[in-house]
């Protein structure tokens, strides 16, 4: 299921790419105030995600069979989904722009 599900995103990143309206100077300017607006609105996200993620799971933790490998399943997982994203919101901000991908993502949390 993986390499069909990594196969058509690189099918759509590949279409997105080749479109006309695709740039990577979309992404600049990056830290233009600086890091501190970006650590104050990445801190809530930082201290409750982890922690909520790992109440989620410890739920689960008990239906392993293999104990010893839990903590590398889920170290590989967390920071391959973390990559698969940024990637991803690259691609969304490189072809939308950051406004629009920004009004994009507010209009699908109305529905």
């Amino acid at each position: 299921m993986l390499p069909l599900i990594l196969a058509i995103m690189a099918f759509q990143t590949t279409m997105i790419m080749m479109g006309d309206n695709f740039s990577f100077l979309r992404l600049l300017p990056i830290l233009e105030n600086g890091i501190v607006p970006v650590i104050k609105a990445a801190i809530p996200l930082i201290v409750t995600f982890p922690f909520g993620e790992l109440i989620a799971f410890t739920t689960v933790f008990d239906k392993v069979k293999q104990k010893e490998k839990i903590k590398k399943i889920m170290l590989i997982t967390t920071v391959f989904t973390g990559l698969l994203l940024s990637f991803n919101n690259i691609i969304i901000i490189s072809s939308l722009g950051a406004a629009e991908a920004f009004l994009n993502i507010k209009e699908k949390r109305k529905l």
